[in-house]
């Protein structure tokens, strides 16, 4: 897959992988840092794109799996002695615990709508 036909596949689906990563990890610089990571991803893998039917599906589906990786990994940063920290956030609001737990509810509910090769 040439540069242009790259380009010409995955920039329409900009929009929306920017809000959905928006959406997954909360603040625009981390979104678009997102959506740069899975354009990375994406021409990585351009040759095996190829027969993909759907190309804003798989690339939704490819920004999904990199968020969720994302807040799943444990999330550590440097202090000023250079010393590993785990960096621990505070335990949501009840009310935006129960929102985000019904969010994965539905979003679970759709994956599962899925055929089994989107999932």
């Amino acid at each position: 897959m040439t540069h242009q036909e790259f380009k010409a596949r995955f920039l329409p689906c900009h929009k929306k992988m920017y809000y959905i990563a928006f959406r997954y990890l909360g603040n625009e610089y981390d979104a678009e840092d997102m959506v740069q990571n899975t354009y990375l991803k994406l021409w990585e893998k351009r040759e095996s794109l190829e027969n993909i039917e759907n190309n804003e599906a798989y690339a939704i589906t490819t920004i999904k799996h990199l968020c969720l990786d994302t807040l799943r990994a444990p999330q550590i940063e440097t202090d000023n002695d250079s010393v590993l920290v785990q960096k621990t956030e505070p335990a949501p609001q009840p009310d935006t615990a129960y929102e985000i737990k019904e969010d994965m509810k539905v979003l679970l509910n759709i994956i599962n709508k899925l055929p089994e090769q989107q999932r």
